[in-house]
């Protein structure tokens, strides 16, 4: 579905990030491996959910869909934020993994590529990784930990 999108920065295929984060998610959570594969489909491809539901199962779906970043029309960025967060919060054990997964494949491109802008993102993945009390722990243990020392790396403490 994300066939001819390519990466932000690298211009490498999307995929290449699809497959970065299902092998963190699958270190620590064997069966987010298809929804790792997914986590950007609602958010970036003209997917809908009940696509994911037909060609998938709802349990699938349901984890992209809480994934799903809402739109810009949602409100300024820390209001989009917050209420991702929220979603976030409730999300079954295997979709926050996956949301772990994510963040440390992405970060380290944002800390490179847009260091200026990586310093807040950083800050918002932390308050993300606050909300993701259902992950695999020894994930969000790494997260965090690694997270905090980027952050102070960079000057952001």
């Amino acid at each position: 579905m994300h066939a001819g999108q390519v990466r932000k920065f690298t211009g490498l295929p999307y995929l290449v990030h699809c497959d970065a984060v299902a092998s963190i998610a699958s270190l620590y959570d064997p069966d987010a491996i298809e929804v790792a594969y997914l986590h950007d489909t609602l958010e970036d491809t003209e997917a809908s959910y009940d696509d994911l539901v037909r060609l998938f199962d709802k349990a699938t779906a349901e984890d992209v869909l809480s994934l799903t970043s809402v739109g810009k029309s949602a409100g300024n960025r820390r209001q989009r934020k917050k209420f991702d967060n929220a979603i976030l919060s409730l999300a079954s054990p295997r979709a926050q993994t996956v949301k772990l997964a994510d963040i440390l494949d992405n970060v380290p491109s944002m800390m490179v590529h847009d260091p200026k802008f990586g310093i807040k993102y950083l800050s918002e993945k932390l308050a993300t990784i606050d909300v993701l009390t259902r992950a695999n722990p020894n994930l969000l243990s790494l997260s965090r930990d690694y997270l905090r020392k980027l952050k102070a790396q960079y000057g952001g403490v």
